[in-house]
């Protein structure tokens, strides 16, 4: 009972729907891209690109705040391949120019009503051939993702300052400690 996506029948109590993965660049062109912007769209983590062979990608260009693009060779411009990285927390991270999106009852993005952003794993989900190595990669990226999140510290801090300090730490008192 209730609404019906399109595309989707129905199985028993719940339903069977289309359902497509979709990836796309985040930037395009030939500039890096701004930082903020960067760091607020860009979420599928990349290697460093010294771990590619040497001549795979280079730089293309370097913008304001530590940003820097790199593209494949040949590409000469941002697509869903380039790799950029950027300042995070005093860390250099990289990250893909790739936006990845689930969309459910139907590929055609004008009818469809729902969609999400697909979560990167690097375990399959069938564990055929899933390593410790790859578990541990995907134990480290969400333990970095928590740890370098801008929430983390202040949060934190207003945990040990009304453990140790007072019940009811004013919200500067917060920022000057986190």
């Amino acid at each position: 009972p209730g609404r019906r996506l399109p595309a989707c029948e129905p199985h028993g109590s719940t339903c069977v729907c289309e359902t497509s993965v979709e990836s796309s660049a985040v930037f395009v062109g030939t500039d890096a891209p701004p930082i903020d912007a960067a760091r607020e769209l860009l979420r599928i983590g990349a290697p460093h690109v010294a771990m590619f062979d040497a001549g795979t990608y280079s730089s293309l260009a370097s913008g304001p705040g530590g940003v820097e693009a790199f593209v494949r060779a040949g590409s000469g411009q941002l697509d869903e391949n380039a790799i950029v990285a950027f300042p995070v927390n005093g860390t250099t991270r990289h990250y893909f120019n790739k936006a990845s999106t689930v969309r459910i009852g139907s590929s055609d993005s004008t009818l469809t009503p729902h969609s999400f952003r697909n979560p990167p794993h690097f375990v399959s989900f069938l564990f055929k051939g899933a390593t410790r190595h790859a578990a541990a990669n995907e134990i480290e990226e969400v333990l970095s993702h928590l740890f370098l999140h801008k929430n983390v510290a202040p949060f934190q801090c207003r945990r040990l300052i009304q453990r140790f300090v007072t019940s009811n730490p004013s919200p500067t008192y917060i920022r000057h400690c986190a």
